[in-house]
C-alpha cells in the first residue's frame, strides 16, 4: 500500500511540473508610435493598433504564444489593468519591435560581461562580451526562443552585430530584474 501511495504522489507531482506552462515576455522597443497587431503571422491585415506612451507611462505586457519565421503571436495586456478588467489583445506582431534587457555576469575583478551561447545551453561554447560604457542600455532584440529560459537574442555592442543564445535577461519594462 505504501508502495502504491509513493506511486501516485509522484504521478502527481510530476504531471503537476509537466504541466506548467512557461510564459515568455518582451519588451516593446517602439515608443510613443502606433504599433500595428497583425491578424496573421504573414500579409498586412491590422487588427489593432496600439501605442506605448512615455509620457503618461502606458506600457504594455507581451506575453509570446507563439512563433513564426517573421512575428510573434502575442497576448497584449496593459501595465495598467491590475484587476484584469479588460481582456488582453491577442494578435502577430513584429520580431524586430520586441526585445529584452540584458542581465550581466561579473568576473573576479567585478567588471560586467554578457555571456552569448552558441546553442541554447550552459555546456555549449560562449563568448563574453564586455560592457562598454557608450552601450548602457543593454537592450537585445529577440529572435528565438528555446526550451527553459533560453532566448536567441542580435544585438549592436561597439559597432560589432552579435547574434547567439542568453540565459540571462530582463523583460519587464519597469524592473532592471536584478
Amino acid at each position: 500500500m505504501r508502495r502504491l501511495t509513493f506511486f501516485l504522489v509522484c504521478m502527481i507531482i510530476c504531471g503537476q511540473a509537466l504541466s506548467q506552462e512557461h510564459h515568455r515576455f518582451v519588451v516593446l522597443t517602439v515608443v510613443n508610435e502606433e504599433i500595428p497587431v497583425y491578424r496573421s503571422p504573414i500579409g498586412n491585415e491590422i487588427s489593432y493598433r496600439i501605442m506605448q506612451d512615455s509620457i503618461h507611462e502606458l506600457f504594455f505586457f507581451v506575453e509570446i504564444l507563439e512563433k513564426s519565421p517573421l512575428r510573434y503571436k502575442v497576448n497584449i495586456t496593459s501595465t495598467e489593468d491590475h484587476d484584469n478588467v479588460f481582456p488582453g489583445i491577442v494578435g502577430w506582431i513584429d520580431k524586430s519591435i520586441c526585445s529584452v534587457f540584458s542581465r550581466h555576469y561579473y568576473d573576479e575583478n567585478n567588471k560586467s560581461y554578457i555571456k552569448l551561447f552558441s546553442r541554447p545551453d550552459s555546456k555549449s561554447s560562449f563568448v563574453k562580451i564586455y560592457a562598454s560604457p557608450h552601450n548602457e542600455s543593454g537592450e537585445w532584440i529577440v529572435v528565438d526562443y528555446a526550451d527553459d529560459n533560453w532566448l536567441k537574442v542580435m544585438f549592436y555592442h561597439d559597432g560589432k552585430l552579435y547574434e547567439g543564445w542568453v540565459d540571462r535577461y530582463c523583460d519587464s519594462i519597469y524592473d532592471s530584474c536584478n
